[in-house]
């Protein structure tokens, strides 16, 4: 804990302390128990009792599905542990009798909180049910400065900037000042100190942080190129810029991908307490069958992706592949089609046609020699689909 600066904040430090220490000593349990919300990004084991083939370790998707064997794709994000459980009973005993299935949460992710600015260690920490801010400052590290010399304010994810007042709050930490906090919020910590005198950049990029702004503030892509720029997965389309209760929507493409010189981001000069987010593509693609990484990829803002793109990030086929029977499955209107790719005829008669061009949430699938690809009449048949389907990310 950050040792305060003045005898008339001494107490405030312990307080601190004692927060940090009840922070750090709750059972774990309590955080993963029977009340605990799934959600994307957390990793859970499934387990059917005398079925160990049947045992997975698995990632909930950002779509908030998992693939399972036998059950096919089945939302998991907004159920508990117990309730997924039941579902994946229901659906194994069409195929199977009187099984006994339990989820266990191994890493939970989908729960956090956000902190950036004026404490020991920013960055996104575990939410707990009754966290306040003050548990947070506590989790990550303490403050750096007095808290007189703190302006805080919370974004809620549920939209909205509240103004923290940090005395209230640590001098009467029962009270309102030290507010509540919810899932996915974000808490800002400004110290009011000329010489500290920062933008926050957070998100998809290289080296998030607290950038300093000096005496007149500094262009936006300049901020951005000292955070490293941002990664390959962010979604360059959709930046935002937080500055007080406003957000302004940030297209980057123009000047980090085509070079533009007139465009609108080059004029954004950042003011402190400016945030900038850059977030994730979620546009995705699949994967899977006979290639060396099954699993999925993003969707390049910049550029169209084709089979042929899809499969280098896939690590290309294997040695086992039946390049000329190479299927793409795509939801049409509700309804899903296949088109058939045939690699062979594409780099041995430079057919170029066939590479076509995939879109958000394709599956591209390379069968084994022997094995059949996806047809018309299998994507009728429920059974053979989701047994397909079921091998992403395997």
């Amino acid at each position: 804990m950050p040792r305060l600066h003045s005898a008339r904040t001494g107490l405030v430090g312990a307080a601190i302390a004692l927060l940090a220490l009840a922070a750090l000593t709750g059972p774990a349990a309590a955080q993963q128990g029977a009340d605990y919300v799934l959600g994307p990004d957390d990793s859970i084991e499934i387990t059917v009792a005398d079925h160990p083939e049947l045992t997975k370790l698995l990632p909930v998707r950002p779509d908030g599905k998992i693939a399972f064997p036998e059950v096919g794709e089945i939302v998991a994000a907004g159920k508990t542990p117990s309730q997924l459980a039941a579902d994946l009973k229901a659906a194994l005993e069409k195929h199977r009798n009187n099984v006994n299935v339990v989820v266990t949460v191994v890493t939970p992710r989908s729960l956090r909180v956000r902190i950036v600015g004026a404490v020991k260690s920013p960055g996104v920490y575990e939410y707990r049910p009754g966290m306040r801010v003050l548990d947070l400052i506590a989790v990550a590290g303490g403050l750096t400065s007095r808290p007189a010399r703190v302006r805080g304010r919370l974004l809620k994810a549920s939209g909205g900037v509240a103004e923290l007042d940090v005395v209230e709050a640590v001098g009467s930490p029962e009270t309102d000042a030290n507010a509540r906090l919810n899932v996915d919020d974000l808490v800002l910590l400004d110290e009011l100190d000329p010489l500290r005198n920062k933008a926050y950049v957070m998100g998809r990029v290289a080296k998030p942080g607290a950038y300093d702004l000096g005496d007149e503030g500094r262009p936006l892509l300049a901020v951005l190129a000292e955070a490293g720029n941002p990664t390959e997965d962010a979604a360059l389309s959709r930046c935002v810029l937080i500055r007080g209760k406003d957000e302004t929507r940030v297209d980057l493409r123009p000047s980090l991908i085509q070079g533009a010189s007139d465009d609108s981001a080059r004029a954004i000069i950042l003011k402190p307490g400016d945030m900038v987010f850059v977030p994730r593509n979620e546009a995705i693609v699949s994967v899977m069958g006979s290639v060396q990484r099954s699993g999925q990829f993003a969707l390049p803002e910049d550029k169209p992706i084709t089979v042929l793109d899809a499969l280098g990030l896939a690590g290309g086929p294997t040695q086992a592949a039946n390049p000329r029977d190479v299927s793409v499955v795509r939801m049409v209107e509700g309804a899903p089609t296949v088109t058939k790719v045939d690699l062979d005829r594409i780099m041995k008669r430079k057919d170029f046609a066939m590479n076509i061009a995939l879109q958000k949430d394709d599956i591209v699938f390379v069968p084994a020699k022997g094995e059949k690809g996806f047809t018309a009449s299998d994507l009728l048949a429920p059974f053979t689909a989701l047994y397909y389907l079921s091998r992403i990310g395997r």
